[in-house]
């Protein structure tokens, strides 16, 4: 996986942050924290790719999946139903998206506490993604009530065995580089 978004993508993110505020039911303020957070998401990428980071120790980088987590916002932002919480709870994906990237670049921290922290990071970005998509299907769907439930059940089982899954080879990396 390319260490970072190229930098050919930027004004396709911030064409999907401008269909997000313009198309979106979002509040003003909303639409001015996303605004900020996106800038400074893009400003980090272009001061990281100013870095020597040739050598990155992240098991798995999530910066190049920006570009999705808008459309996830998108589909948050134009779901009949949706509330503030869901917003405030997809704007956490870029801040830990960004302490992951920091951790991994992170030297003389030692290794098992550095993946330590990084399968912690990856599994509070995704066990959010899962949850925001769950909101979504069941606020797209207008699904309540005990379907609602069996929808939460089945994101809850793909969640936990993508993030089993996230974890091991998290902490398999650290134990294949100490042999």
């Amino acid at each position: 996986m390319k260490d970072t978004l190229p930098v050919w993508s930027y004004p396709l993110v911030l064409a999907l942050l401008g269909l997000v505020i313009a198309v979106g039911s979002l509040s003003t303020s909303f639409q001015i924290a996303i605004s900020v957070e996106t800038l400074l998401f893009i400003a980090y990428l272009m001061l990281r790719s100013r870095r020597n980071t040739s050598h990155s120790q992240a098991l798995s980088n999530l910066l190049p999946l920006f570009p999705g987590h808008l459309l996830l916002l998108f589909a948050l932002s134009i779901v009949s139903g949706q509330n503030t919480g869901l917003i405030g709870l997809w704007m956490l994906i870029p801040l830990a998206s960004v302490l992951y990237d920091l951790v991994s670049l992170r030297k003389g921290l030692p290794r098992s506490r550095q993946v330590s922290i990084l399968a912690v990071l990856y599994c509070i970005i995704w066990a959010d993604l899962f949850t925001l998509l769950e909101r979504v299907v069941a606020l797209g769907r207008g699904i309540q009530g005990h379907g609602e439930i069996k929808l939460i059940v089945v994101f809850g089982v793909l969640a936990v065995i993508f993030l089993t899954a996230g974890v091991y080879r998290h902490v398999y990396a650290i134990k294949s580089r100490k042999e």
